[in-house]
């Protein structure tokens, strides 16, 4: 198996981060600590991807804390900057004991606590959404940066990530790639790993199937139409591929032996935002190097 592995900041809550609203909309229209002409506004992270925000985001004075997942080299990419932070387990007797400007959250985490009690000390929670594509990771970025009174640095970073993905080159030959997991779930439109394939400038082969979402694909499907090369998930909760009744197939087995797969690992839990880049950039080179032998190869 020609296996391409990439370090992403994508993928173990897949189906976690899809029931969260997609929608930068909840970043709702409430004045912001930072719009007041007062100092920069103290944040507070509870969760992976909200923590990629923050620090990539924020001064380095606006930081009360961090998750502890941040802190784990085996689940985030950027331990060693989270490390230089307190961390929390994102408790509401965190919040009310730190006492910042901001949380930032997820709608499940705050829908377990009382905003209202977090209201009374003025400590505004806000939902971070989980983009499905690029532009409302964009949206999410400079929505975030505003409230944090850091909407120069968010207008950075989008020109920055923008001038990278266009620089992403496109495969000589239109090439087709379906995300798998051990258990035959997939990826389609509206999810993030259709933008990752978006900025890897190739098809999403589980469009071809008819699927929207997070769904499931067929092993008749593949057979009778595979892709030029597979997105393969190496997640903690995860099934390798070979591993499950779907993927045991002799036939499909012998597709993945055949064909380029690139693999995601499970740092970083499935956060939809700008980082997303770096491993577009990692898998187009390798898939730019793989793309000249698919067309070689025998396909069933």
């Amino acid at each position: 198996m020609l296996c391409i592995t990439a370090f992403s900041s994508m993928v173990e809550a897949g189906n976690d981060a899809a029931e969260e609203d997609s929608s930068a909309a909840v970043l709702n229209s409430n004045p912001s600590p930072a719009t007041s002409g007062h100092a920069l506004p103290r944040v507070m992270s509870t969760n992976l991807c909200a923590d990629m925000l923050l620090l990539g985001l924020a001064d380095e004075s606006q930081i009360t804390s961090v998750s502890q997942q941040a802190q784990d080299p085996r689940r985030s990419s950027f331990s060693a900057a989270a490390l230089r932070y307190p961390a929390n387990r994102a408790s509401a007797e965190e919040v009310i004991m730190q006492q910042p400007d901001v949380v930032l959250a997820s709608r499940r985490w705050q829908a377990q606590h009382q905003s209202d009690l977090f209201a009374r000390f003025g400590i505004r929670v806000v939902n971070v959404p989980y983009p499905n594509d690029w532009p409302g990771i964009f949206s999410s970025l400079l929505q975030v940066g505003e409230l944090i009174g850091r909407r120069d640095r968010a207008e950075e970073i989008l020109r920055q990530t923008r001038a990278r993905l266009q620089r992403i080159p496109s495969p000589q030959s239109a090439l087709s790639v379906l995300y798998l997991r051990g258990n035959g779930g997939t990826a389609a439109g509206g999810t993030y790993i259709d933008a990752l394939l978006q900025g890897l400038n190739v098809s999403n082969k589980a469009e071809d199937y008819g699927l929207t979402g997070w769904s499931h694909v067929s092993l008749e499907s593949i057979l009778l139409s595979p892709p030029d090369a597979f997105l393969v998930s190496q997640t903690r909760h995860d099934v390798a591929p070979g591993g499950s009744a779907v993927t045991r197939h002799p036939l499909l087995r012998q597709l993945l032996e055949d064909r380029p797969v690139l693999t995601l690992s499970s740092l970083d839990s499935g956060c939809s935002n700008w980082g997303q880049v770096d491993t577009v950039e990692q898998l187009a080179v390798r898939l730019e190097s793989r793309s000249q032998a698919v067309p070689a190869r025998g396909r069933p």
